[in-house]
């Protein structure tokens, strides 16, 4: 398929890349193994994204399998790798695999509590977690030095609210749109 060539010629290029898969039932929840096996072959690590209610879709939760689901339908022998407590991928490996398979499990096991990341949309806009409604304009400040720019920063991280961003934005409406967003 043309999207497999795609990959197959980023990694020709590309030092490292990395195959996410966002699996969702019924339409490609039976095809882990094989993106696993394809991804082996390639070298590249591979991981699996939980389906997220997102603006536009959040009605479609007959879609979501759990990562440990996931985990559990693939062949292999999967054993916790060491990582980052701020990571949102947990990775594992396999004597029978040369590539690291990564569950990013945001529904059935939050990592909100340790996350130390942020966003930062084409339009400047900081957000604090994908799942927030708060931002700055950081395109803004700019111009009033790094100083500042530091500042709005920590202001961001210092605002990070640990609940649980799927739930918290499901209990509030404020769900995100990934095309807004970014990856």
């Amino acid at each position: 398929s043309r999207v497999m060539a795609g990959i197959e010629a980023a990694v020709a290029v590309i030092p490292e890349v990395k195959l996410n898969c966002v699996v969702m039932k019924g339409i490609n929840d039976d095809e882990a193994a094989n993106l696993v096996a394809f991804a082996d072959a390639l070298g590249i690590d591979i991981r699996f994204i939980e389906y997220m209610p997102t603006r536009g879709n959040s009605t479609r939760q007959d879609l979501y399998v759990p990562g440990d689901a996931v985990r559990a339908s693939l062949p292999y022998n999967l054993l916790p790798m060491p990582g980052s407590p701020s990571a949102a991928a947990r990775y594992y490996g396999s004597p029978d695999l040369r590539i690291r398979v990564g569950f990013i499990n945001p529904v059935s096991h939050s990592f909100c509590a340790h996350c130390d990341r942020v966003r930062l949309t084409a339009e400047g806009y900081l957000y604090g977690c994908l799942f927030s409604a708060e931002r700055i304009n950081l395109f803004e400040q700019l111009d009033r030095g790094s100083e500042r720019v530091r500042q709005v920063l920590q202001q961001v991280l210092d605002s990070k609210q640990f609940l649980g961003c799927v739930v918290g934005a499901n209990a509030t409406g404020d769900l995100p749109s990934f095309v807004d967003m970014g990856g």
